[in-house]
This record gives structure tokens, C-alpha cells and sequence, in this order.
């Protein structure tokens, strides 16, 4: 994988969200999450929250109405999305969820399918308010390059120590 080259919004997103972590703690909790703080952000922006393990999109940006073609809102990833972008999304919200770390992927948007369309995302985690030691949340930076592909294979890293590090995407082909 090459450097990590994160855009400006998903960089102002990380450094958000950093900004709410308490001293002592891993990862913000979700009532420190305050949309007013980042509204140019929004946009691009998917709140899920973790019922069961199962990712439920809570709020949806219009940026990822458009690009998506539909709003799932107050949808489960698994009613929506199958095979194996399903199966590469997942991982993605796994690895953000296990490492209680900021995850950072590079892809053809539903690549399993043929779109020629390139996107970004940047997966940051919040811990439930009743239990900062639970990853209760993932949220969600997401861009899109509708002028060029993305790569033909999925690229993926997770925040360790302070520096990105490519995670290994053993769902894939």
C-alpha cells in the first residue's frame, strides 16, 4: 500500500475526533460527538450505530444519498449491501470496532459490480456512553471521485501508534 494521503475533509475529520478523546481513555465517547462543531462536514458524513455487531446507518450525508443512489437511513449494512463489497465494507466496520482505531480505505466504489467510480473513506469509533471501553459507533468520511476509477483492488489501514498500517483484507479475492 502507498502513503496514506488522506483529503482535507477526512484529515479535519480525524483531527475532530481526536480532539474529543478524554485524557485517559482510547476513543471518545458518542455524547462528545457534536454536529454543530464540523458542519461542513456533514455532508459527507455516515453515523452507524452497532446493534448486536450489525452496523444500523443512523444518519446519512447527502453527499452519500447522491452518490449511493438511495438513503438508508435507519437501515442495516446487511439489507443493502451483499457479496463481497458487503463482505470488504464489513471488515472495514470489524477492524474499526476491534482496534478501537481509526480505519482509513481506498476503493472502486462497489468494485464487485463494475462501477468506475473512486472513493475514500475514514472509519473513526466511539465508545457507548455507558461503557467508553465499548465500540458503540462508527463514523463515517466518505468522498468520491466521480471523474476517475478507483483501484482494482481495495486498499485498507488502521491507525496504530500513531501512523497508519495496512490491515490485512482476508475477505477479498
Amino acid at each position: 500500500m502507498s502513503e496514506i494521503d488522506l483529503t482535507d475533509r477526512h484529515q479535519k475529520l480525524l483531527d475532530y475526533w481526536r480532539s474529543l478523546i478524554s485524557q485517559g481513555q482510547a476513543i471518545p465517547r458518542r455524547d462528545a460527538f457534536d454536529p454543530t462543531h464540523i458542519p461542513h462536514l456533514l455532508s459527507f458524513l455516515i453515523l452507524a450505530d452497532l446493534v448486536d455487531g450489525e452496523p444500523i446507518f443512523r444518519v446519512v450525508g447527502t453527499e452519500m444519498v447522491d452518490a449511493w443512489g438511495s438513503d438508508f437511513t435507519g437501515r442495516p449494512l446487511s439489507e443493502f449491501m451483499s457479496g463481497d463489497y458487503h463482505d470488504f465494507i464489513r471488515r472495514l466496520f470489524d477492524t474499526c470496532v476491534e482496534k478501537q482505531a481509526p480505519v482509513f480505505s481506498h476503493s472502486r466504489f462497489q468494485w464487485d459490480r463494475g462501477r468506475r467510480l473512486d472513493t475514500i473513506r475514514l472509519m473513526v469509533p466511539f465508545a457507548r456512553n455507558d461503557d467508553p471501553g465499548t465500540v458503540g459507533h462508527v463514523l463515517v468520511g466518505q468522498s468520491f471521485d466521480f471523474t476517475q476509477a478507483g483501484p482494482d483492488r481495495p486498499e485498507a489501514a488502521a491507525l496504530t501508534d500513531g501512523k497508519f498500517e495496512e490491515i490485512s483484507l482476508s475477505v477479498l479475492k
